[in-house]
Parts: C-alpha cells; sequence; structure tokens
C-alpha cells in the first residue's frame, strides 16, 4: 500500500507502543495488524520511526533498539563491507523512489535477528510525501526447502550413479528416455546424448526392425501395467552395444510418480556367478 502525502488527516500515533511517528490514521490498523513485517522511515533523513508487530516478531528487535539512521543497519547487517554497501544502495533506492513513485525491490538479503539467527528477505520500500515504508517479504522456508530438494536430488542420484545395476528412467507421459547411470553406460556403451529419446533407445538396441517393434509395443504396455499398480519383467533380450558386441539381459519395469524406471540385469554375469557358486559348493564336497 502507499500511505498518502497529505497532511490534514494525519496525527502523531505511537506504533508498537515505544515511539510517536507520523502516520495517517486510516493506515495505522493495516500498518499493526499487517503479516508482513514493515518499517517507517523518513524520507527526509532515513531515520527509522516505527515498526509493526511483525516486524518485532519476526526480527526480535524493538523499536529502540534499531531507531534511527544507523541503528538497524548496524543490527541487520555485521559484515561493515556489506553494510556499507547496502547503505550506499539505500540512498540512490530512496531518491528514485521519492522521485518516480514507484515500490523499489531489493535484492535477496540474510538479515540477522536479534537471537542471532538469519532470515533471507526480500525488501519492498515505496515512497509518499514524507513517508518511506519498505515490507519484507520472508523467503526463508521457500530458500531451506529449495536446499534440501537439491540435497536430497543429489543424494538420489549418487545412489543412482552408484548402482550397480543399469538403470534408465523415461517419462512416464510419452516414454521419453530422459535419464541413464553410470553402469547403464558401462554395460552398453551407449551416452544418454546417443539415445536422443526413446526411440533413439530402440533404434541402437534392437538392429531387427520386426523384434524391435514387437519390443517397443512390450515397453508401452509395461507402462501401462506398472502405472496401473503391477509389476512387469521382460523376456530375455539381446541387446547390441555400441561396440557392436551383444548383451543378454532381462529388464525390470517400475513407475514411480512421473518416471519410469527401468532396471537391466545382464544374465551373463547372473549366470556366471550361479555357475561360480555352485563349483564352489561341488569343491567344498
Amino acid at each position: 500500500f502507499f500511505f498518502s502525502s497529505r497532511r490534514r488527516h494525519t496525527r502523531y500515533i505511537s506504533v508498537t507502543g515505544v515511539q510517536t511517528c507520523a502516520l495517517p490514521i486510516c493506515y495505522q490498523r493495516i500498518f499493526e495488524t499487517s503479516p508482513l513485517p514493515k518499517q517507517l522511515h523518513s524520507v527526509r533523513d532515513g531515520r527509522l520511526v516505527a515498526i509493526n508487530r511483525a516486524h518485532q516478531r519476526v526480527f526480535g528487535y524493538k523499536l529502540e533498539e534499531i531507531a534511527g539512521t544507523n541503528a538497524w543497519f548496524e543490527a541487520a547487517f555485521p559484515d561493515a563491507v556489506l553494510r556499507e554497501r547496502l547503505r550506499s544502495e539505500w540512498k540512490v533506492a530512496i531518491a528514485k523512489s521519492v522521485e518516480t513513485g514507484l515500490t523499489t525491490e531489493s535484492q535477496e538479503l540474510s538479515i540477522r535477528c536479534k537471537d542471532g539467527t538469519e532470515r533471507i528477505m526480500r525488501g519492498f520500500m515505496t515512497a509518499s510525501g514524507e513517508d518511506l515504508v519498505i515490507s519484507w517479504v520472508d523467503l526463508t522456508a521457500l530458500r531451506i526447502g529449495e536446499k534440501a530438494l537439491i540435497q536430497s536430488e543429489a543424494r538420489y542420484q549418487n545412489i543412482f550413479d552408484a548402482s550397480p545395476v543399469a538403470i534408465q528412467i523415461h517419462a512416464a507421459d510419452d516414454a521419453r528416455l530422459i535419464g541413464i547411470n553410470r553402469a547403464h553406460v558401462d554395460t552398453f556403451g551407449y551416452t544418454l546424448e546417443e539415445y536422443e529419446d526413446t526411440d533413439g533407445w530402440f533404434e541402437h538396441a534392437y538392429p531387427d526392425p520386426v523384434f524391435r517393434e514387437k519390443t517397443r509395443a512390450d515397453f508401452m504396455r509395461a507402462i501401462q501395467v506398472t502405472r496401473a499398480g503391477g509389476t512387469y519383467q521382460s523376456e530375455e533380450q539381446r541387446i547390441r552395444c555400441e561396440d557392436g558386441s551383444e548383451r543378454l539381459a532381462i529388464a525390470s519395469v517400475q513407475t514411480a510418480d512421473n518416471d519410469v524406471i527401468v532396471s537391466w540385469y545382464e544374465l551373463m554375469k547372473i549366470r556366471r556367478g550361479r555357475s561360480e557358486e555352485h563349483t564352489s559348493e561341488l569343491q567344498s564336497h
């Protein structure tokens, strides 16, 4: 909102019960009850003259602790270099808001609270007459959530890449191939860029056109089955690798949200392992 520059309907009021300031009567309740932390400054010298309840709740400071020209900057921005830069930008922003009457938006800022914690905030400043109002939008929870999501994605990416089983991830809506892990590259030799899409995988892996179309139809059916809550395992398949050799493997298909996960189990390795187990048992006898 914008504070009116007309003074005939203005009186001095006490905001947060600490210090009197000039504020239009009709905006007093809006200012005090706003869920956004708000500061009221003097356009003339930039002094902080009022804060609302949300400001004290979010940042923890009482008005007498941050009132005046410099106390807010000293409290909120402990780094001296950053503080001086922001102070200079603040003066420019005030002049711009006064000149244009437009709301000026800050960059994302890390603001230190009274208890020593920090909040990631973005400020919106509006000047009207002798009043300068700053409303703060708290982005802390959003940024923490984004960071946690990135860390979670990185963790699952590491698990995905560390799996000894060759894995493909397809988009469930159109079956596009959107991801493969390191074991897939090691097993079949192709990189994701070489597949380009689902057709690319079929073109590379199944050179026989008749078998390729059958396998493609089976895969689309597997997607429908698993999306309906069922399970699917393919028959044995000979897959051509990038170097021209062939691997005998079976695929296990499952869906998770909007992804189709295909895990390839190389049968020669499985059979070789069973054979070695059998040989070991015979030798033990």
